[in-house]
């Protein structure tokens, strides 16, 4: 079982090195001699390995396991995850152990940079609602605040922060804008963060 959830996540990280960035192949692989082994839209990628990740996260019994899966999940980085990790994300059925939800939010991470319109909805409802988890809300903020969301975004969650119920979402809110203000803009992304 070990092996298999190790060769799941080095395969993913493999994929994603090998076949979602033209520039990081080039770096890692003789593309250049052996032309482009594959992009993200490969059948390899969404026909075999993302339904095979999809039916080994329904298959796991235990939360540890779906949590390997969802982390190789994540390191695809394509578009085609995001219809795999919305149950988990959402907490349907038998997914509503909050460390896993929060990582199947965390595995958007690679998705968010390259479909922030698929995302960014997405995070920005599970933030804002006040049902949901302390941990989940607060994950899906940090995924908005790393993704570069919209201003807009930011706005919306600086004046809610005023009347949030929950201390701890409230308290997260203010420390992360704070801490942006406070930030030296020493990339464009940070830069471009303090401004909002």
């Amino acid at each position: 079982k070990t092996l298999l959830q190790t060769a799941m996540l080095a395969v993913a990280d493999l994929l994603n090195s090998a076949c979602s960035s033209r520039f990081s192949a080039a770096k890692k692989y003789p593309v250049s001699v052996m032309g482009d082994f594959c992009d993200s839209k490969s059948k390899i990628i969404t026909n075999e390995f993302v339904p095979f990740l999809a039916k080994a996260l329904e298959s796991s019994t235990e939360v540890f396991d779906r949590i390997v899966v969802l982390t190789a999940i994540g390191s695809l980085g394509v578009e085609e995850i995001v219809p795999v990790l919305l149950p988990v994300i959402r907490g349907n059925g038998k997914y509503d152990d909050t460390a896993e939800r929060i990582r199947a939010i965390l595995s958007l991470q690679r998705v968010v940079f390259t479909a922030p319109e698929k995302i960014h909805p997405i995070l920005a409802s599970l933030a804002a609602n006040v049902g949901e988890r302390p941990e989940v809300r607060m994950a899906s903020l940090g995924l908005l605040l790393m993704s570069n969301a919209p201003q807009s975004v930011w706005q919306k969650f600086a004046a809610s922060s005023w009347f949030e119920p929950s201390r701890q979402v409230g308290s997260f809110i203010h420390t992360l804008i704070h801490s942006l203000s406070k930030a030296p803009s020493t990339t464009p992304l940070l830069a471009d963060l303090v401004k909002k």
